[in-house]
């Protein structure tokens, strides 16, 4: 028989090995972080340049096209461009388009925004388009009243859609908003506040033409109203209207409105031209409150803070928990160009009614009447 060897026990190891072991565990460990580090730089560095190459293709081809066109571009002459910038004539005669090309026929509609506004001295040329016992006679731009008149009969032949373009409400902000109240997070709503404020002095900028529809209440207050109306969802019964003017132009400028609803629920609104750059609103409830401190149309990262459980100790009040809804918001025109076409194209629901359009309008109407504003 074979002798058999007893198994061979391991020594244990001595503090002093035990401690080298750990210490080249914490080196290994270093090395794979690093390792890692390098790694997830590299990935990093090639997302870059792959969004740099995708950003440049965009420009490239953004180019091509415009010299594609090219032969186009230059029937709008070189004194088209002076025009535009020279300033209104002083002959008392109404001024001049400056964005309309040398040939009339070649026009297009103005399209502004923050970057691209509308140019100093801009006059269009309206037409009117009959009256009603509300508003009198209504206007519009001649160039586009005969296409228009065809558009409205062909819709309405055809069943086309038609919404209000008001870009915030297509957007997740208010939507969200919309979502938490009819939750029941904050019970019934009993006062809303809004504030929509943009500092604006250039007189001859289109918000203080009088005649073109300048002033407040259809340039800001209009998106006070409209988010009162999407979120309470009825006319109010009476309401208290202040309204201030421009000494030069007489447009409104500002106006401070209340508006009481039934149940005794009321909601306070501010807009003004001259004012500060402000936007923001609260919801309060009778079991808590809802606060956005964005401006409409806001993108990107938003915050909506919803308030519960106050409860009052002396001077005080405790216990209140405060949740915080962070959430993305695409671009609002972006959105509400999305879901126009969704709604045109596969019947989903318009995201504004007519019933909410029609009241928003009822209500600014209301707001000028009760404002003294002619």
């Amino acid at each position: 028989m074979q002798n058999q060897q007893p198994p061979r026990r391991r020594r244990p190891m001595t503090p002093e090995e035990r401690a080298m072991a750990a210490e080249r565990r914490r080196q290994k460990e270093i090395l794979r972080r690093r390792a890692m580090r390098r790694y997830y730089a590299f990935l990093a560095l090639l997302g870059a340049l792959a969004l740099a190459a995708l950003v440049g293709l965009f420009f490239l081809i953004k180019a091509a096209a415009g010299w594609a066109r090219g032969g186009q571009a230059s029937s709008v002459s070189a004194a088209q461009s002076v025009s535009a910038s020279a300033p209104p004539a002083s002959s008392g005669e109404p001024a001049a388009d400056p964005n309309a090309p040398a040939d009339p026929a070649l026009w297009s509609l103005i399209l502004t925004n923050t970057t691209n506004p509308l140019p100093e001295g801009y006059a269009p040329e309206l037409a009117s388009v009959g009256s009603n016992s509300r508003n009198g006679e209504q206007f519009m731009d001649a160039r586009v009243k005969e296409p228009l008149e065809q558009m409205f009969a062909a819709a309405k032949a055809n069943g086309v859609l038609l919404e209000e373009a008001y870009a915030y409400r297509h957007a997740q902000l208010a939507q969200k908003v919309k979502e938490i109240v009819d939750s029941g997070a904050i019970g019934r709503i009993r006062y809303l506040e809004s504030k929509h404020s943009t500092f604006d002095t250039n007189r001859s900028g289109i918000r203080y033409q009088k005649g073109n529809g300048g002033g407040a209440v259809y340039d800001v207050t209009c998106y006070n109203v409209s988010l009162a109306s999407y979120l309470l969802g009825k006319d109010p019964e009476d309401m208290s209207v202040y309204c201030g003017f421009d000494k030069e132009t007489g447009v409104d400028t500002s106006d401070a409105v209340m508006l009481r609803y039934e149940e005794g629920v009321t909601a306070m609104l501010y807009a003004g031209l001259d004012a500060y750059r402000r936007g923001c609103y609260s919801i309060l409830g009778d079991t808590g409150r809802i606060d956005v401190d964005h401006k409409f149309n806001s993108s990107g990262v938003c915050h909506i803070r919803v308030s519960t459980g106050a409860r009052p100790q002396g001077a005080e009040y405790v216990d209140e928990t405060t949740m915080d809804y962070t959430i993305w918001v695409e671009d609002n025109y972006k959105r509400e160009i999305e879901l126009f076409s969704d709604a045109v194209l596969n019947g989903t629901p318009l995201t504004i009614s007519e019933e909410e359009s029609l009241r928003t309008a009822r209500v600014c109407d209301a707001i000028r009447k009760a404002g003294g504003i002619d």
